[in-house]
């Protein structure tokens, strides 16, 4: 995936509730990018388990949605990812 400028993926400080949109282009087509950050939760992985805060990103690209929640632990960094397509 190019992008024309880079993407924030997270702010710190981290403030549950926390919301920001941002649009660029990826692979030279028009996208809005909207960030909401969640609740921290306990969440369980092959490495173990986390106090973990989840981040929605919803991207908008060529008439699709694409939605990606990354879960970020303090002190850590990434500890889980999932995506889902669709409209």
């Amino acid at each position: 995936m190019k992008t024309d400028r880079p993407l924030t993926i997270i702010k710190y400080p981290v403030k549950n509730g926390a919301t920001w949109t941002e649009k660029l282009q990826i692979n030279g087509m028009d996208a809005t990018v909207t960030t909401e950050v969640g609740e921290t939760e306990d969440v369980k992985v092959a490495a173990g388990k986390f106090k973990a805060t989840p981040h929605e990103a919803t991207i908008k690209i060529a008439g699709q949605e694409v939605k990606a929640i990354s879960w970020y632990a303090d002190g850590v960094g990434l500890v889980k990812q999932t995506y889902t397509t669709g409209k």
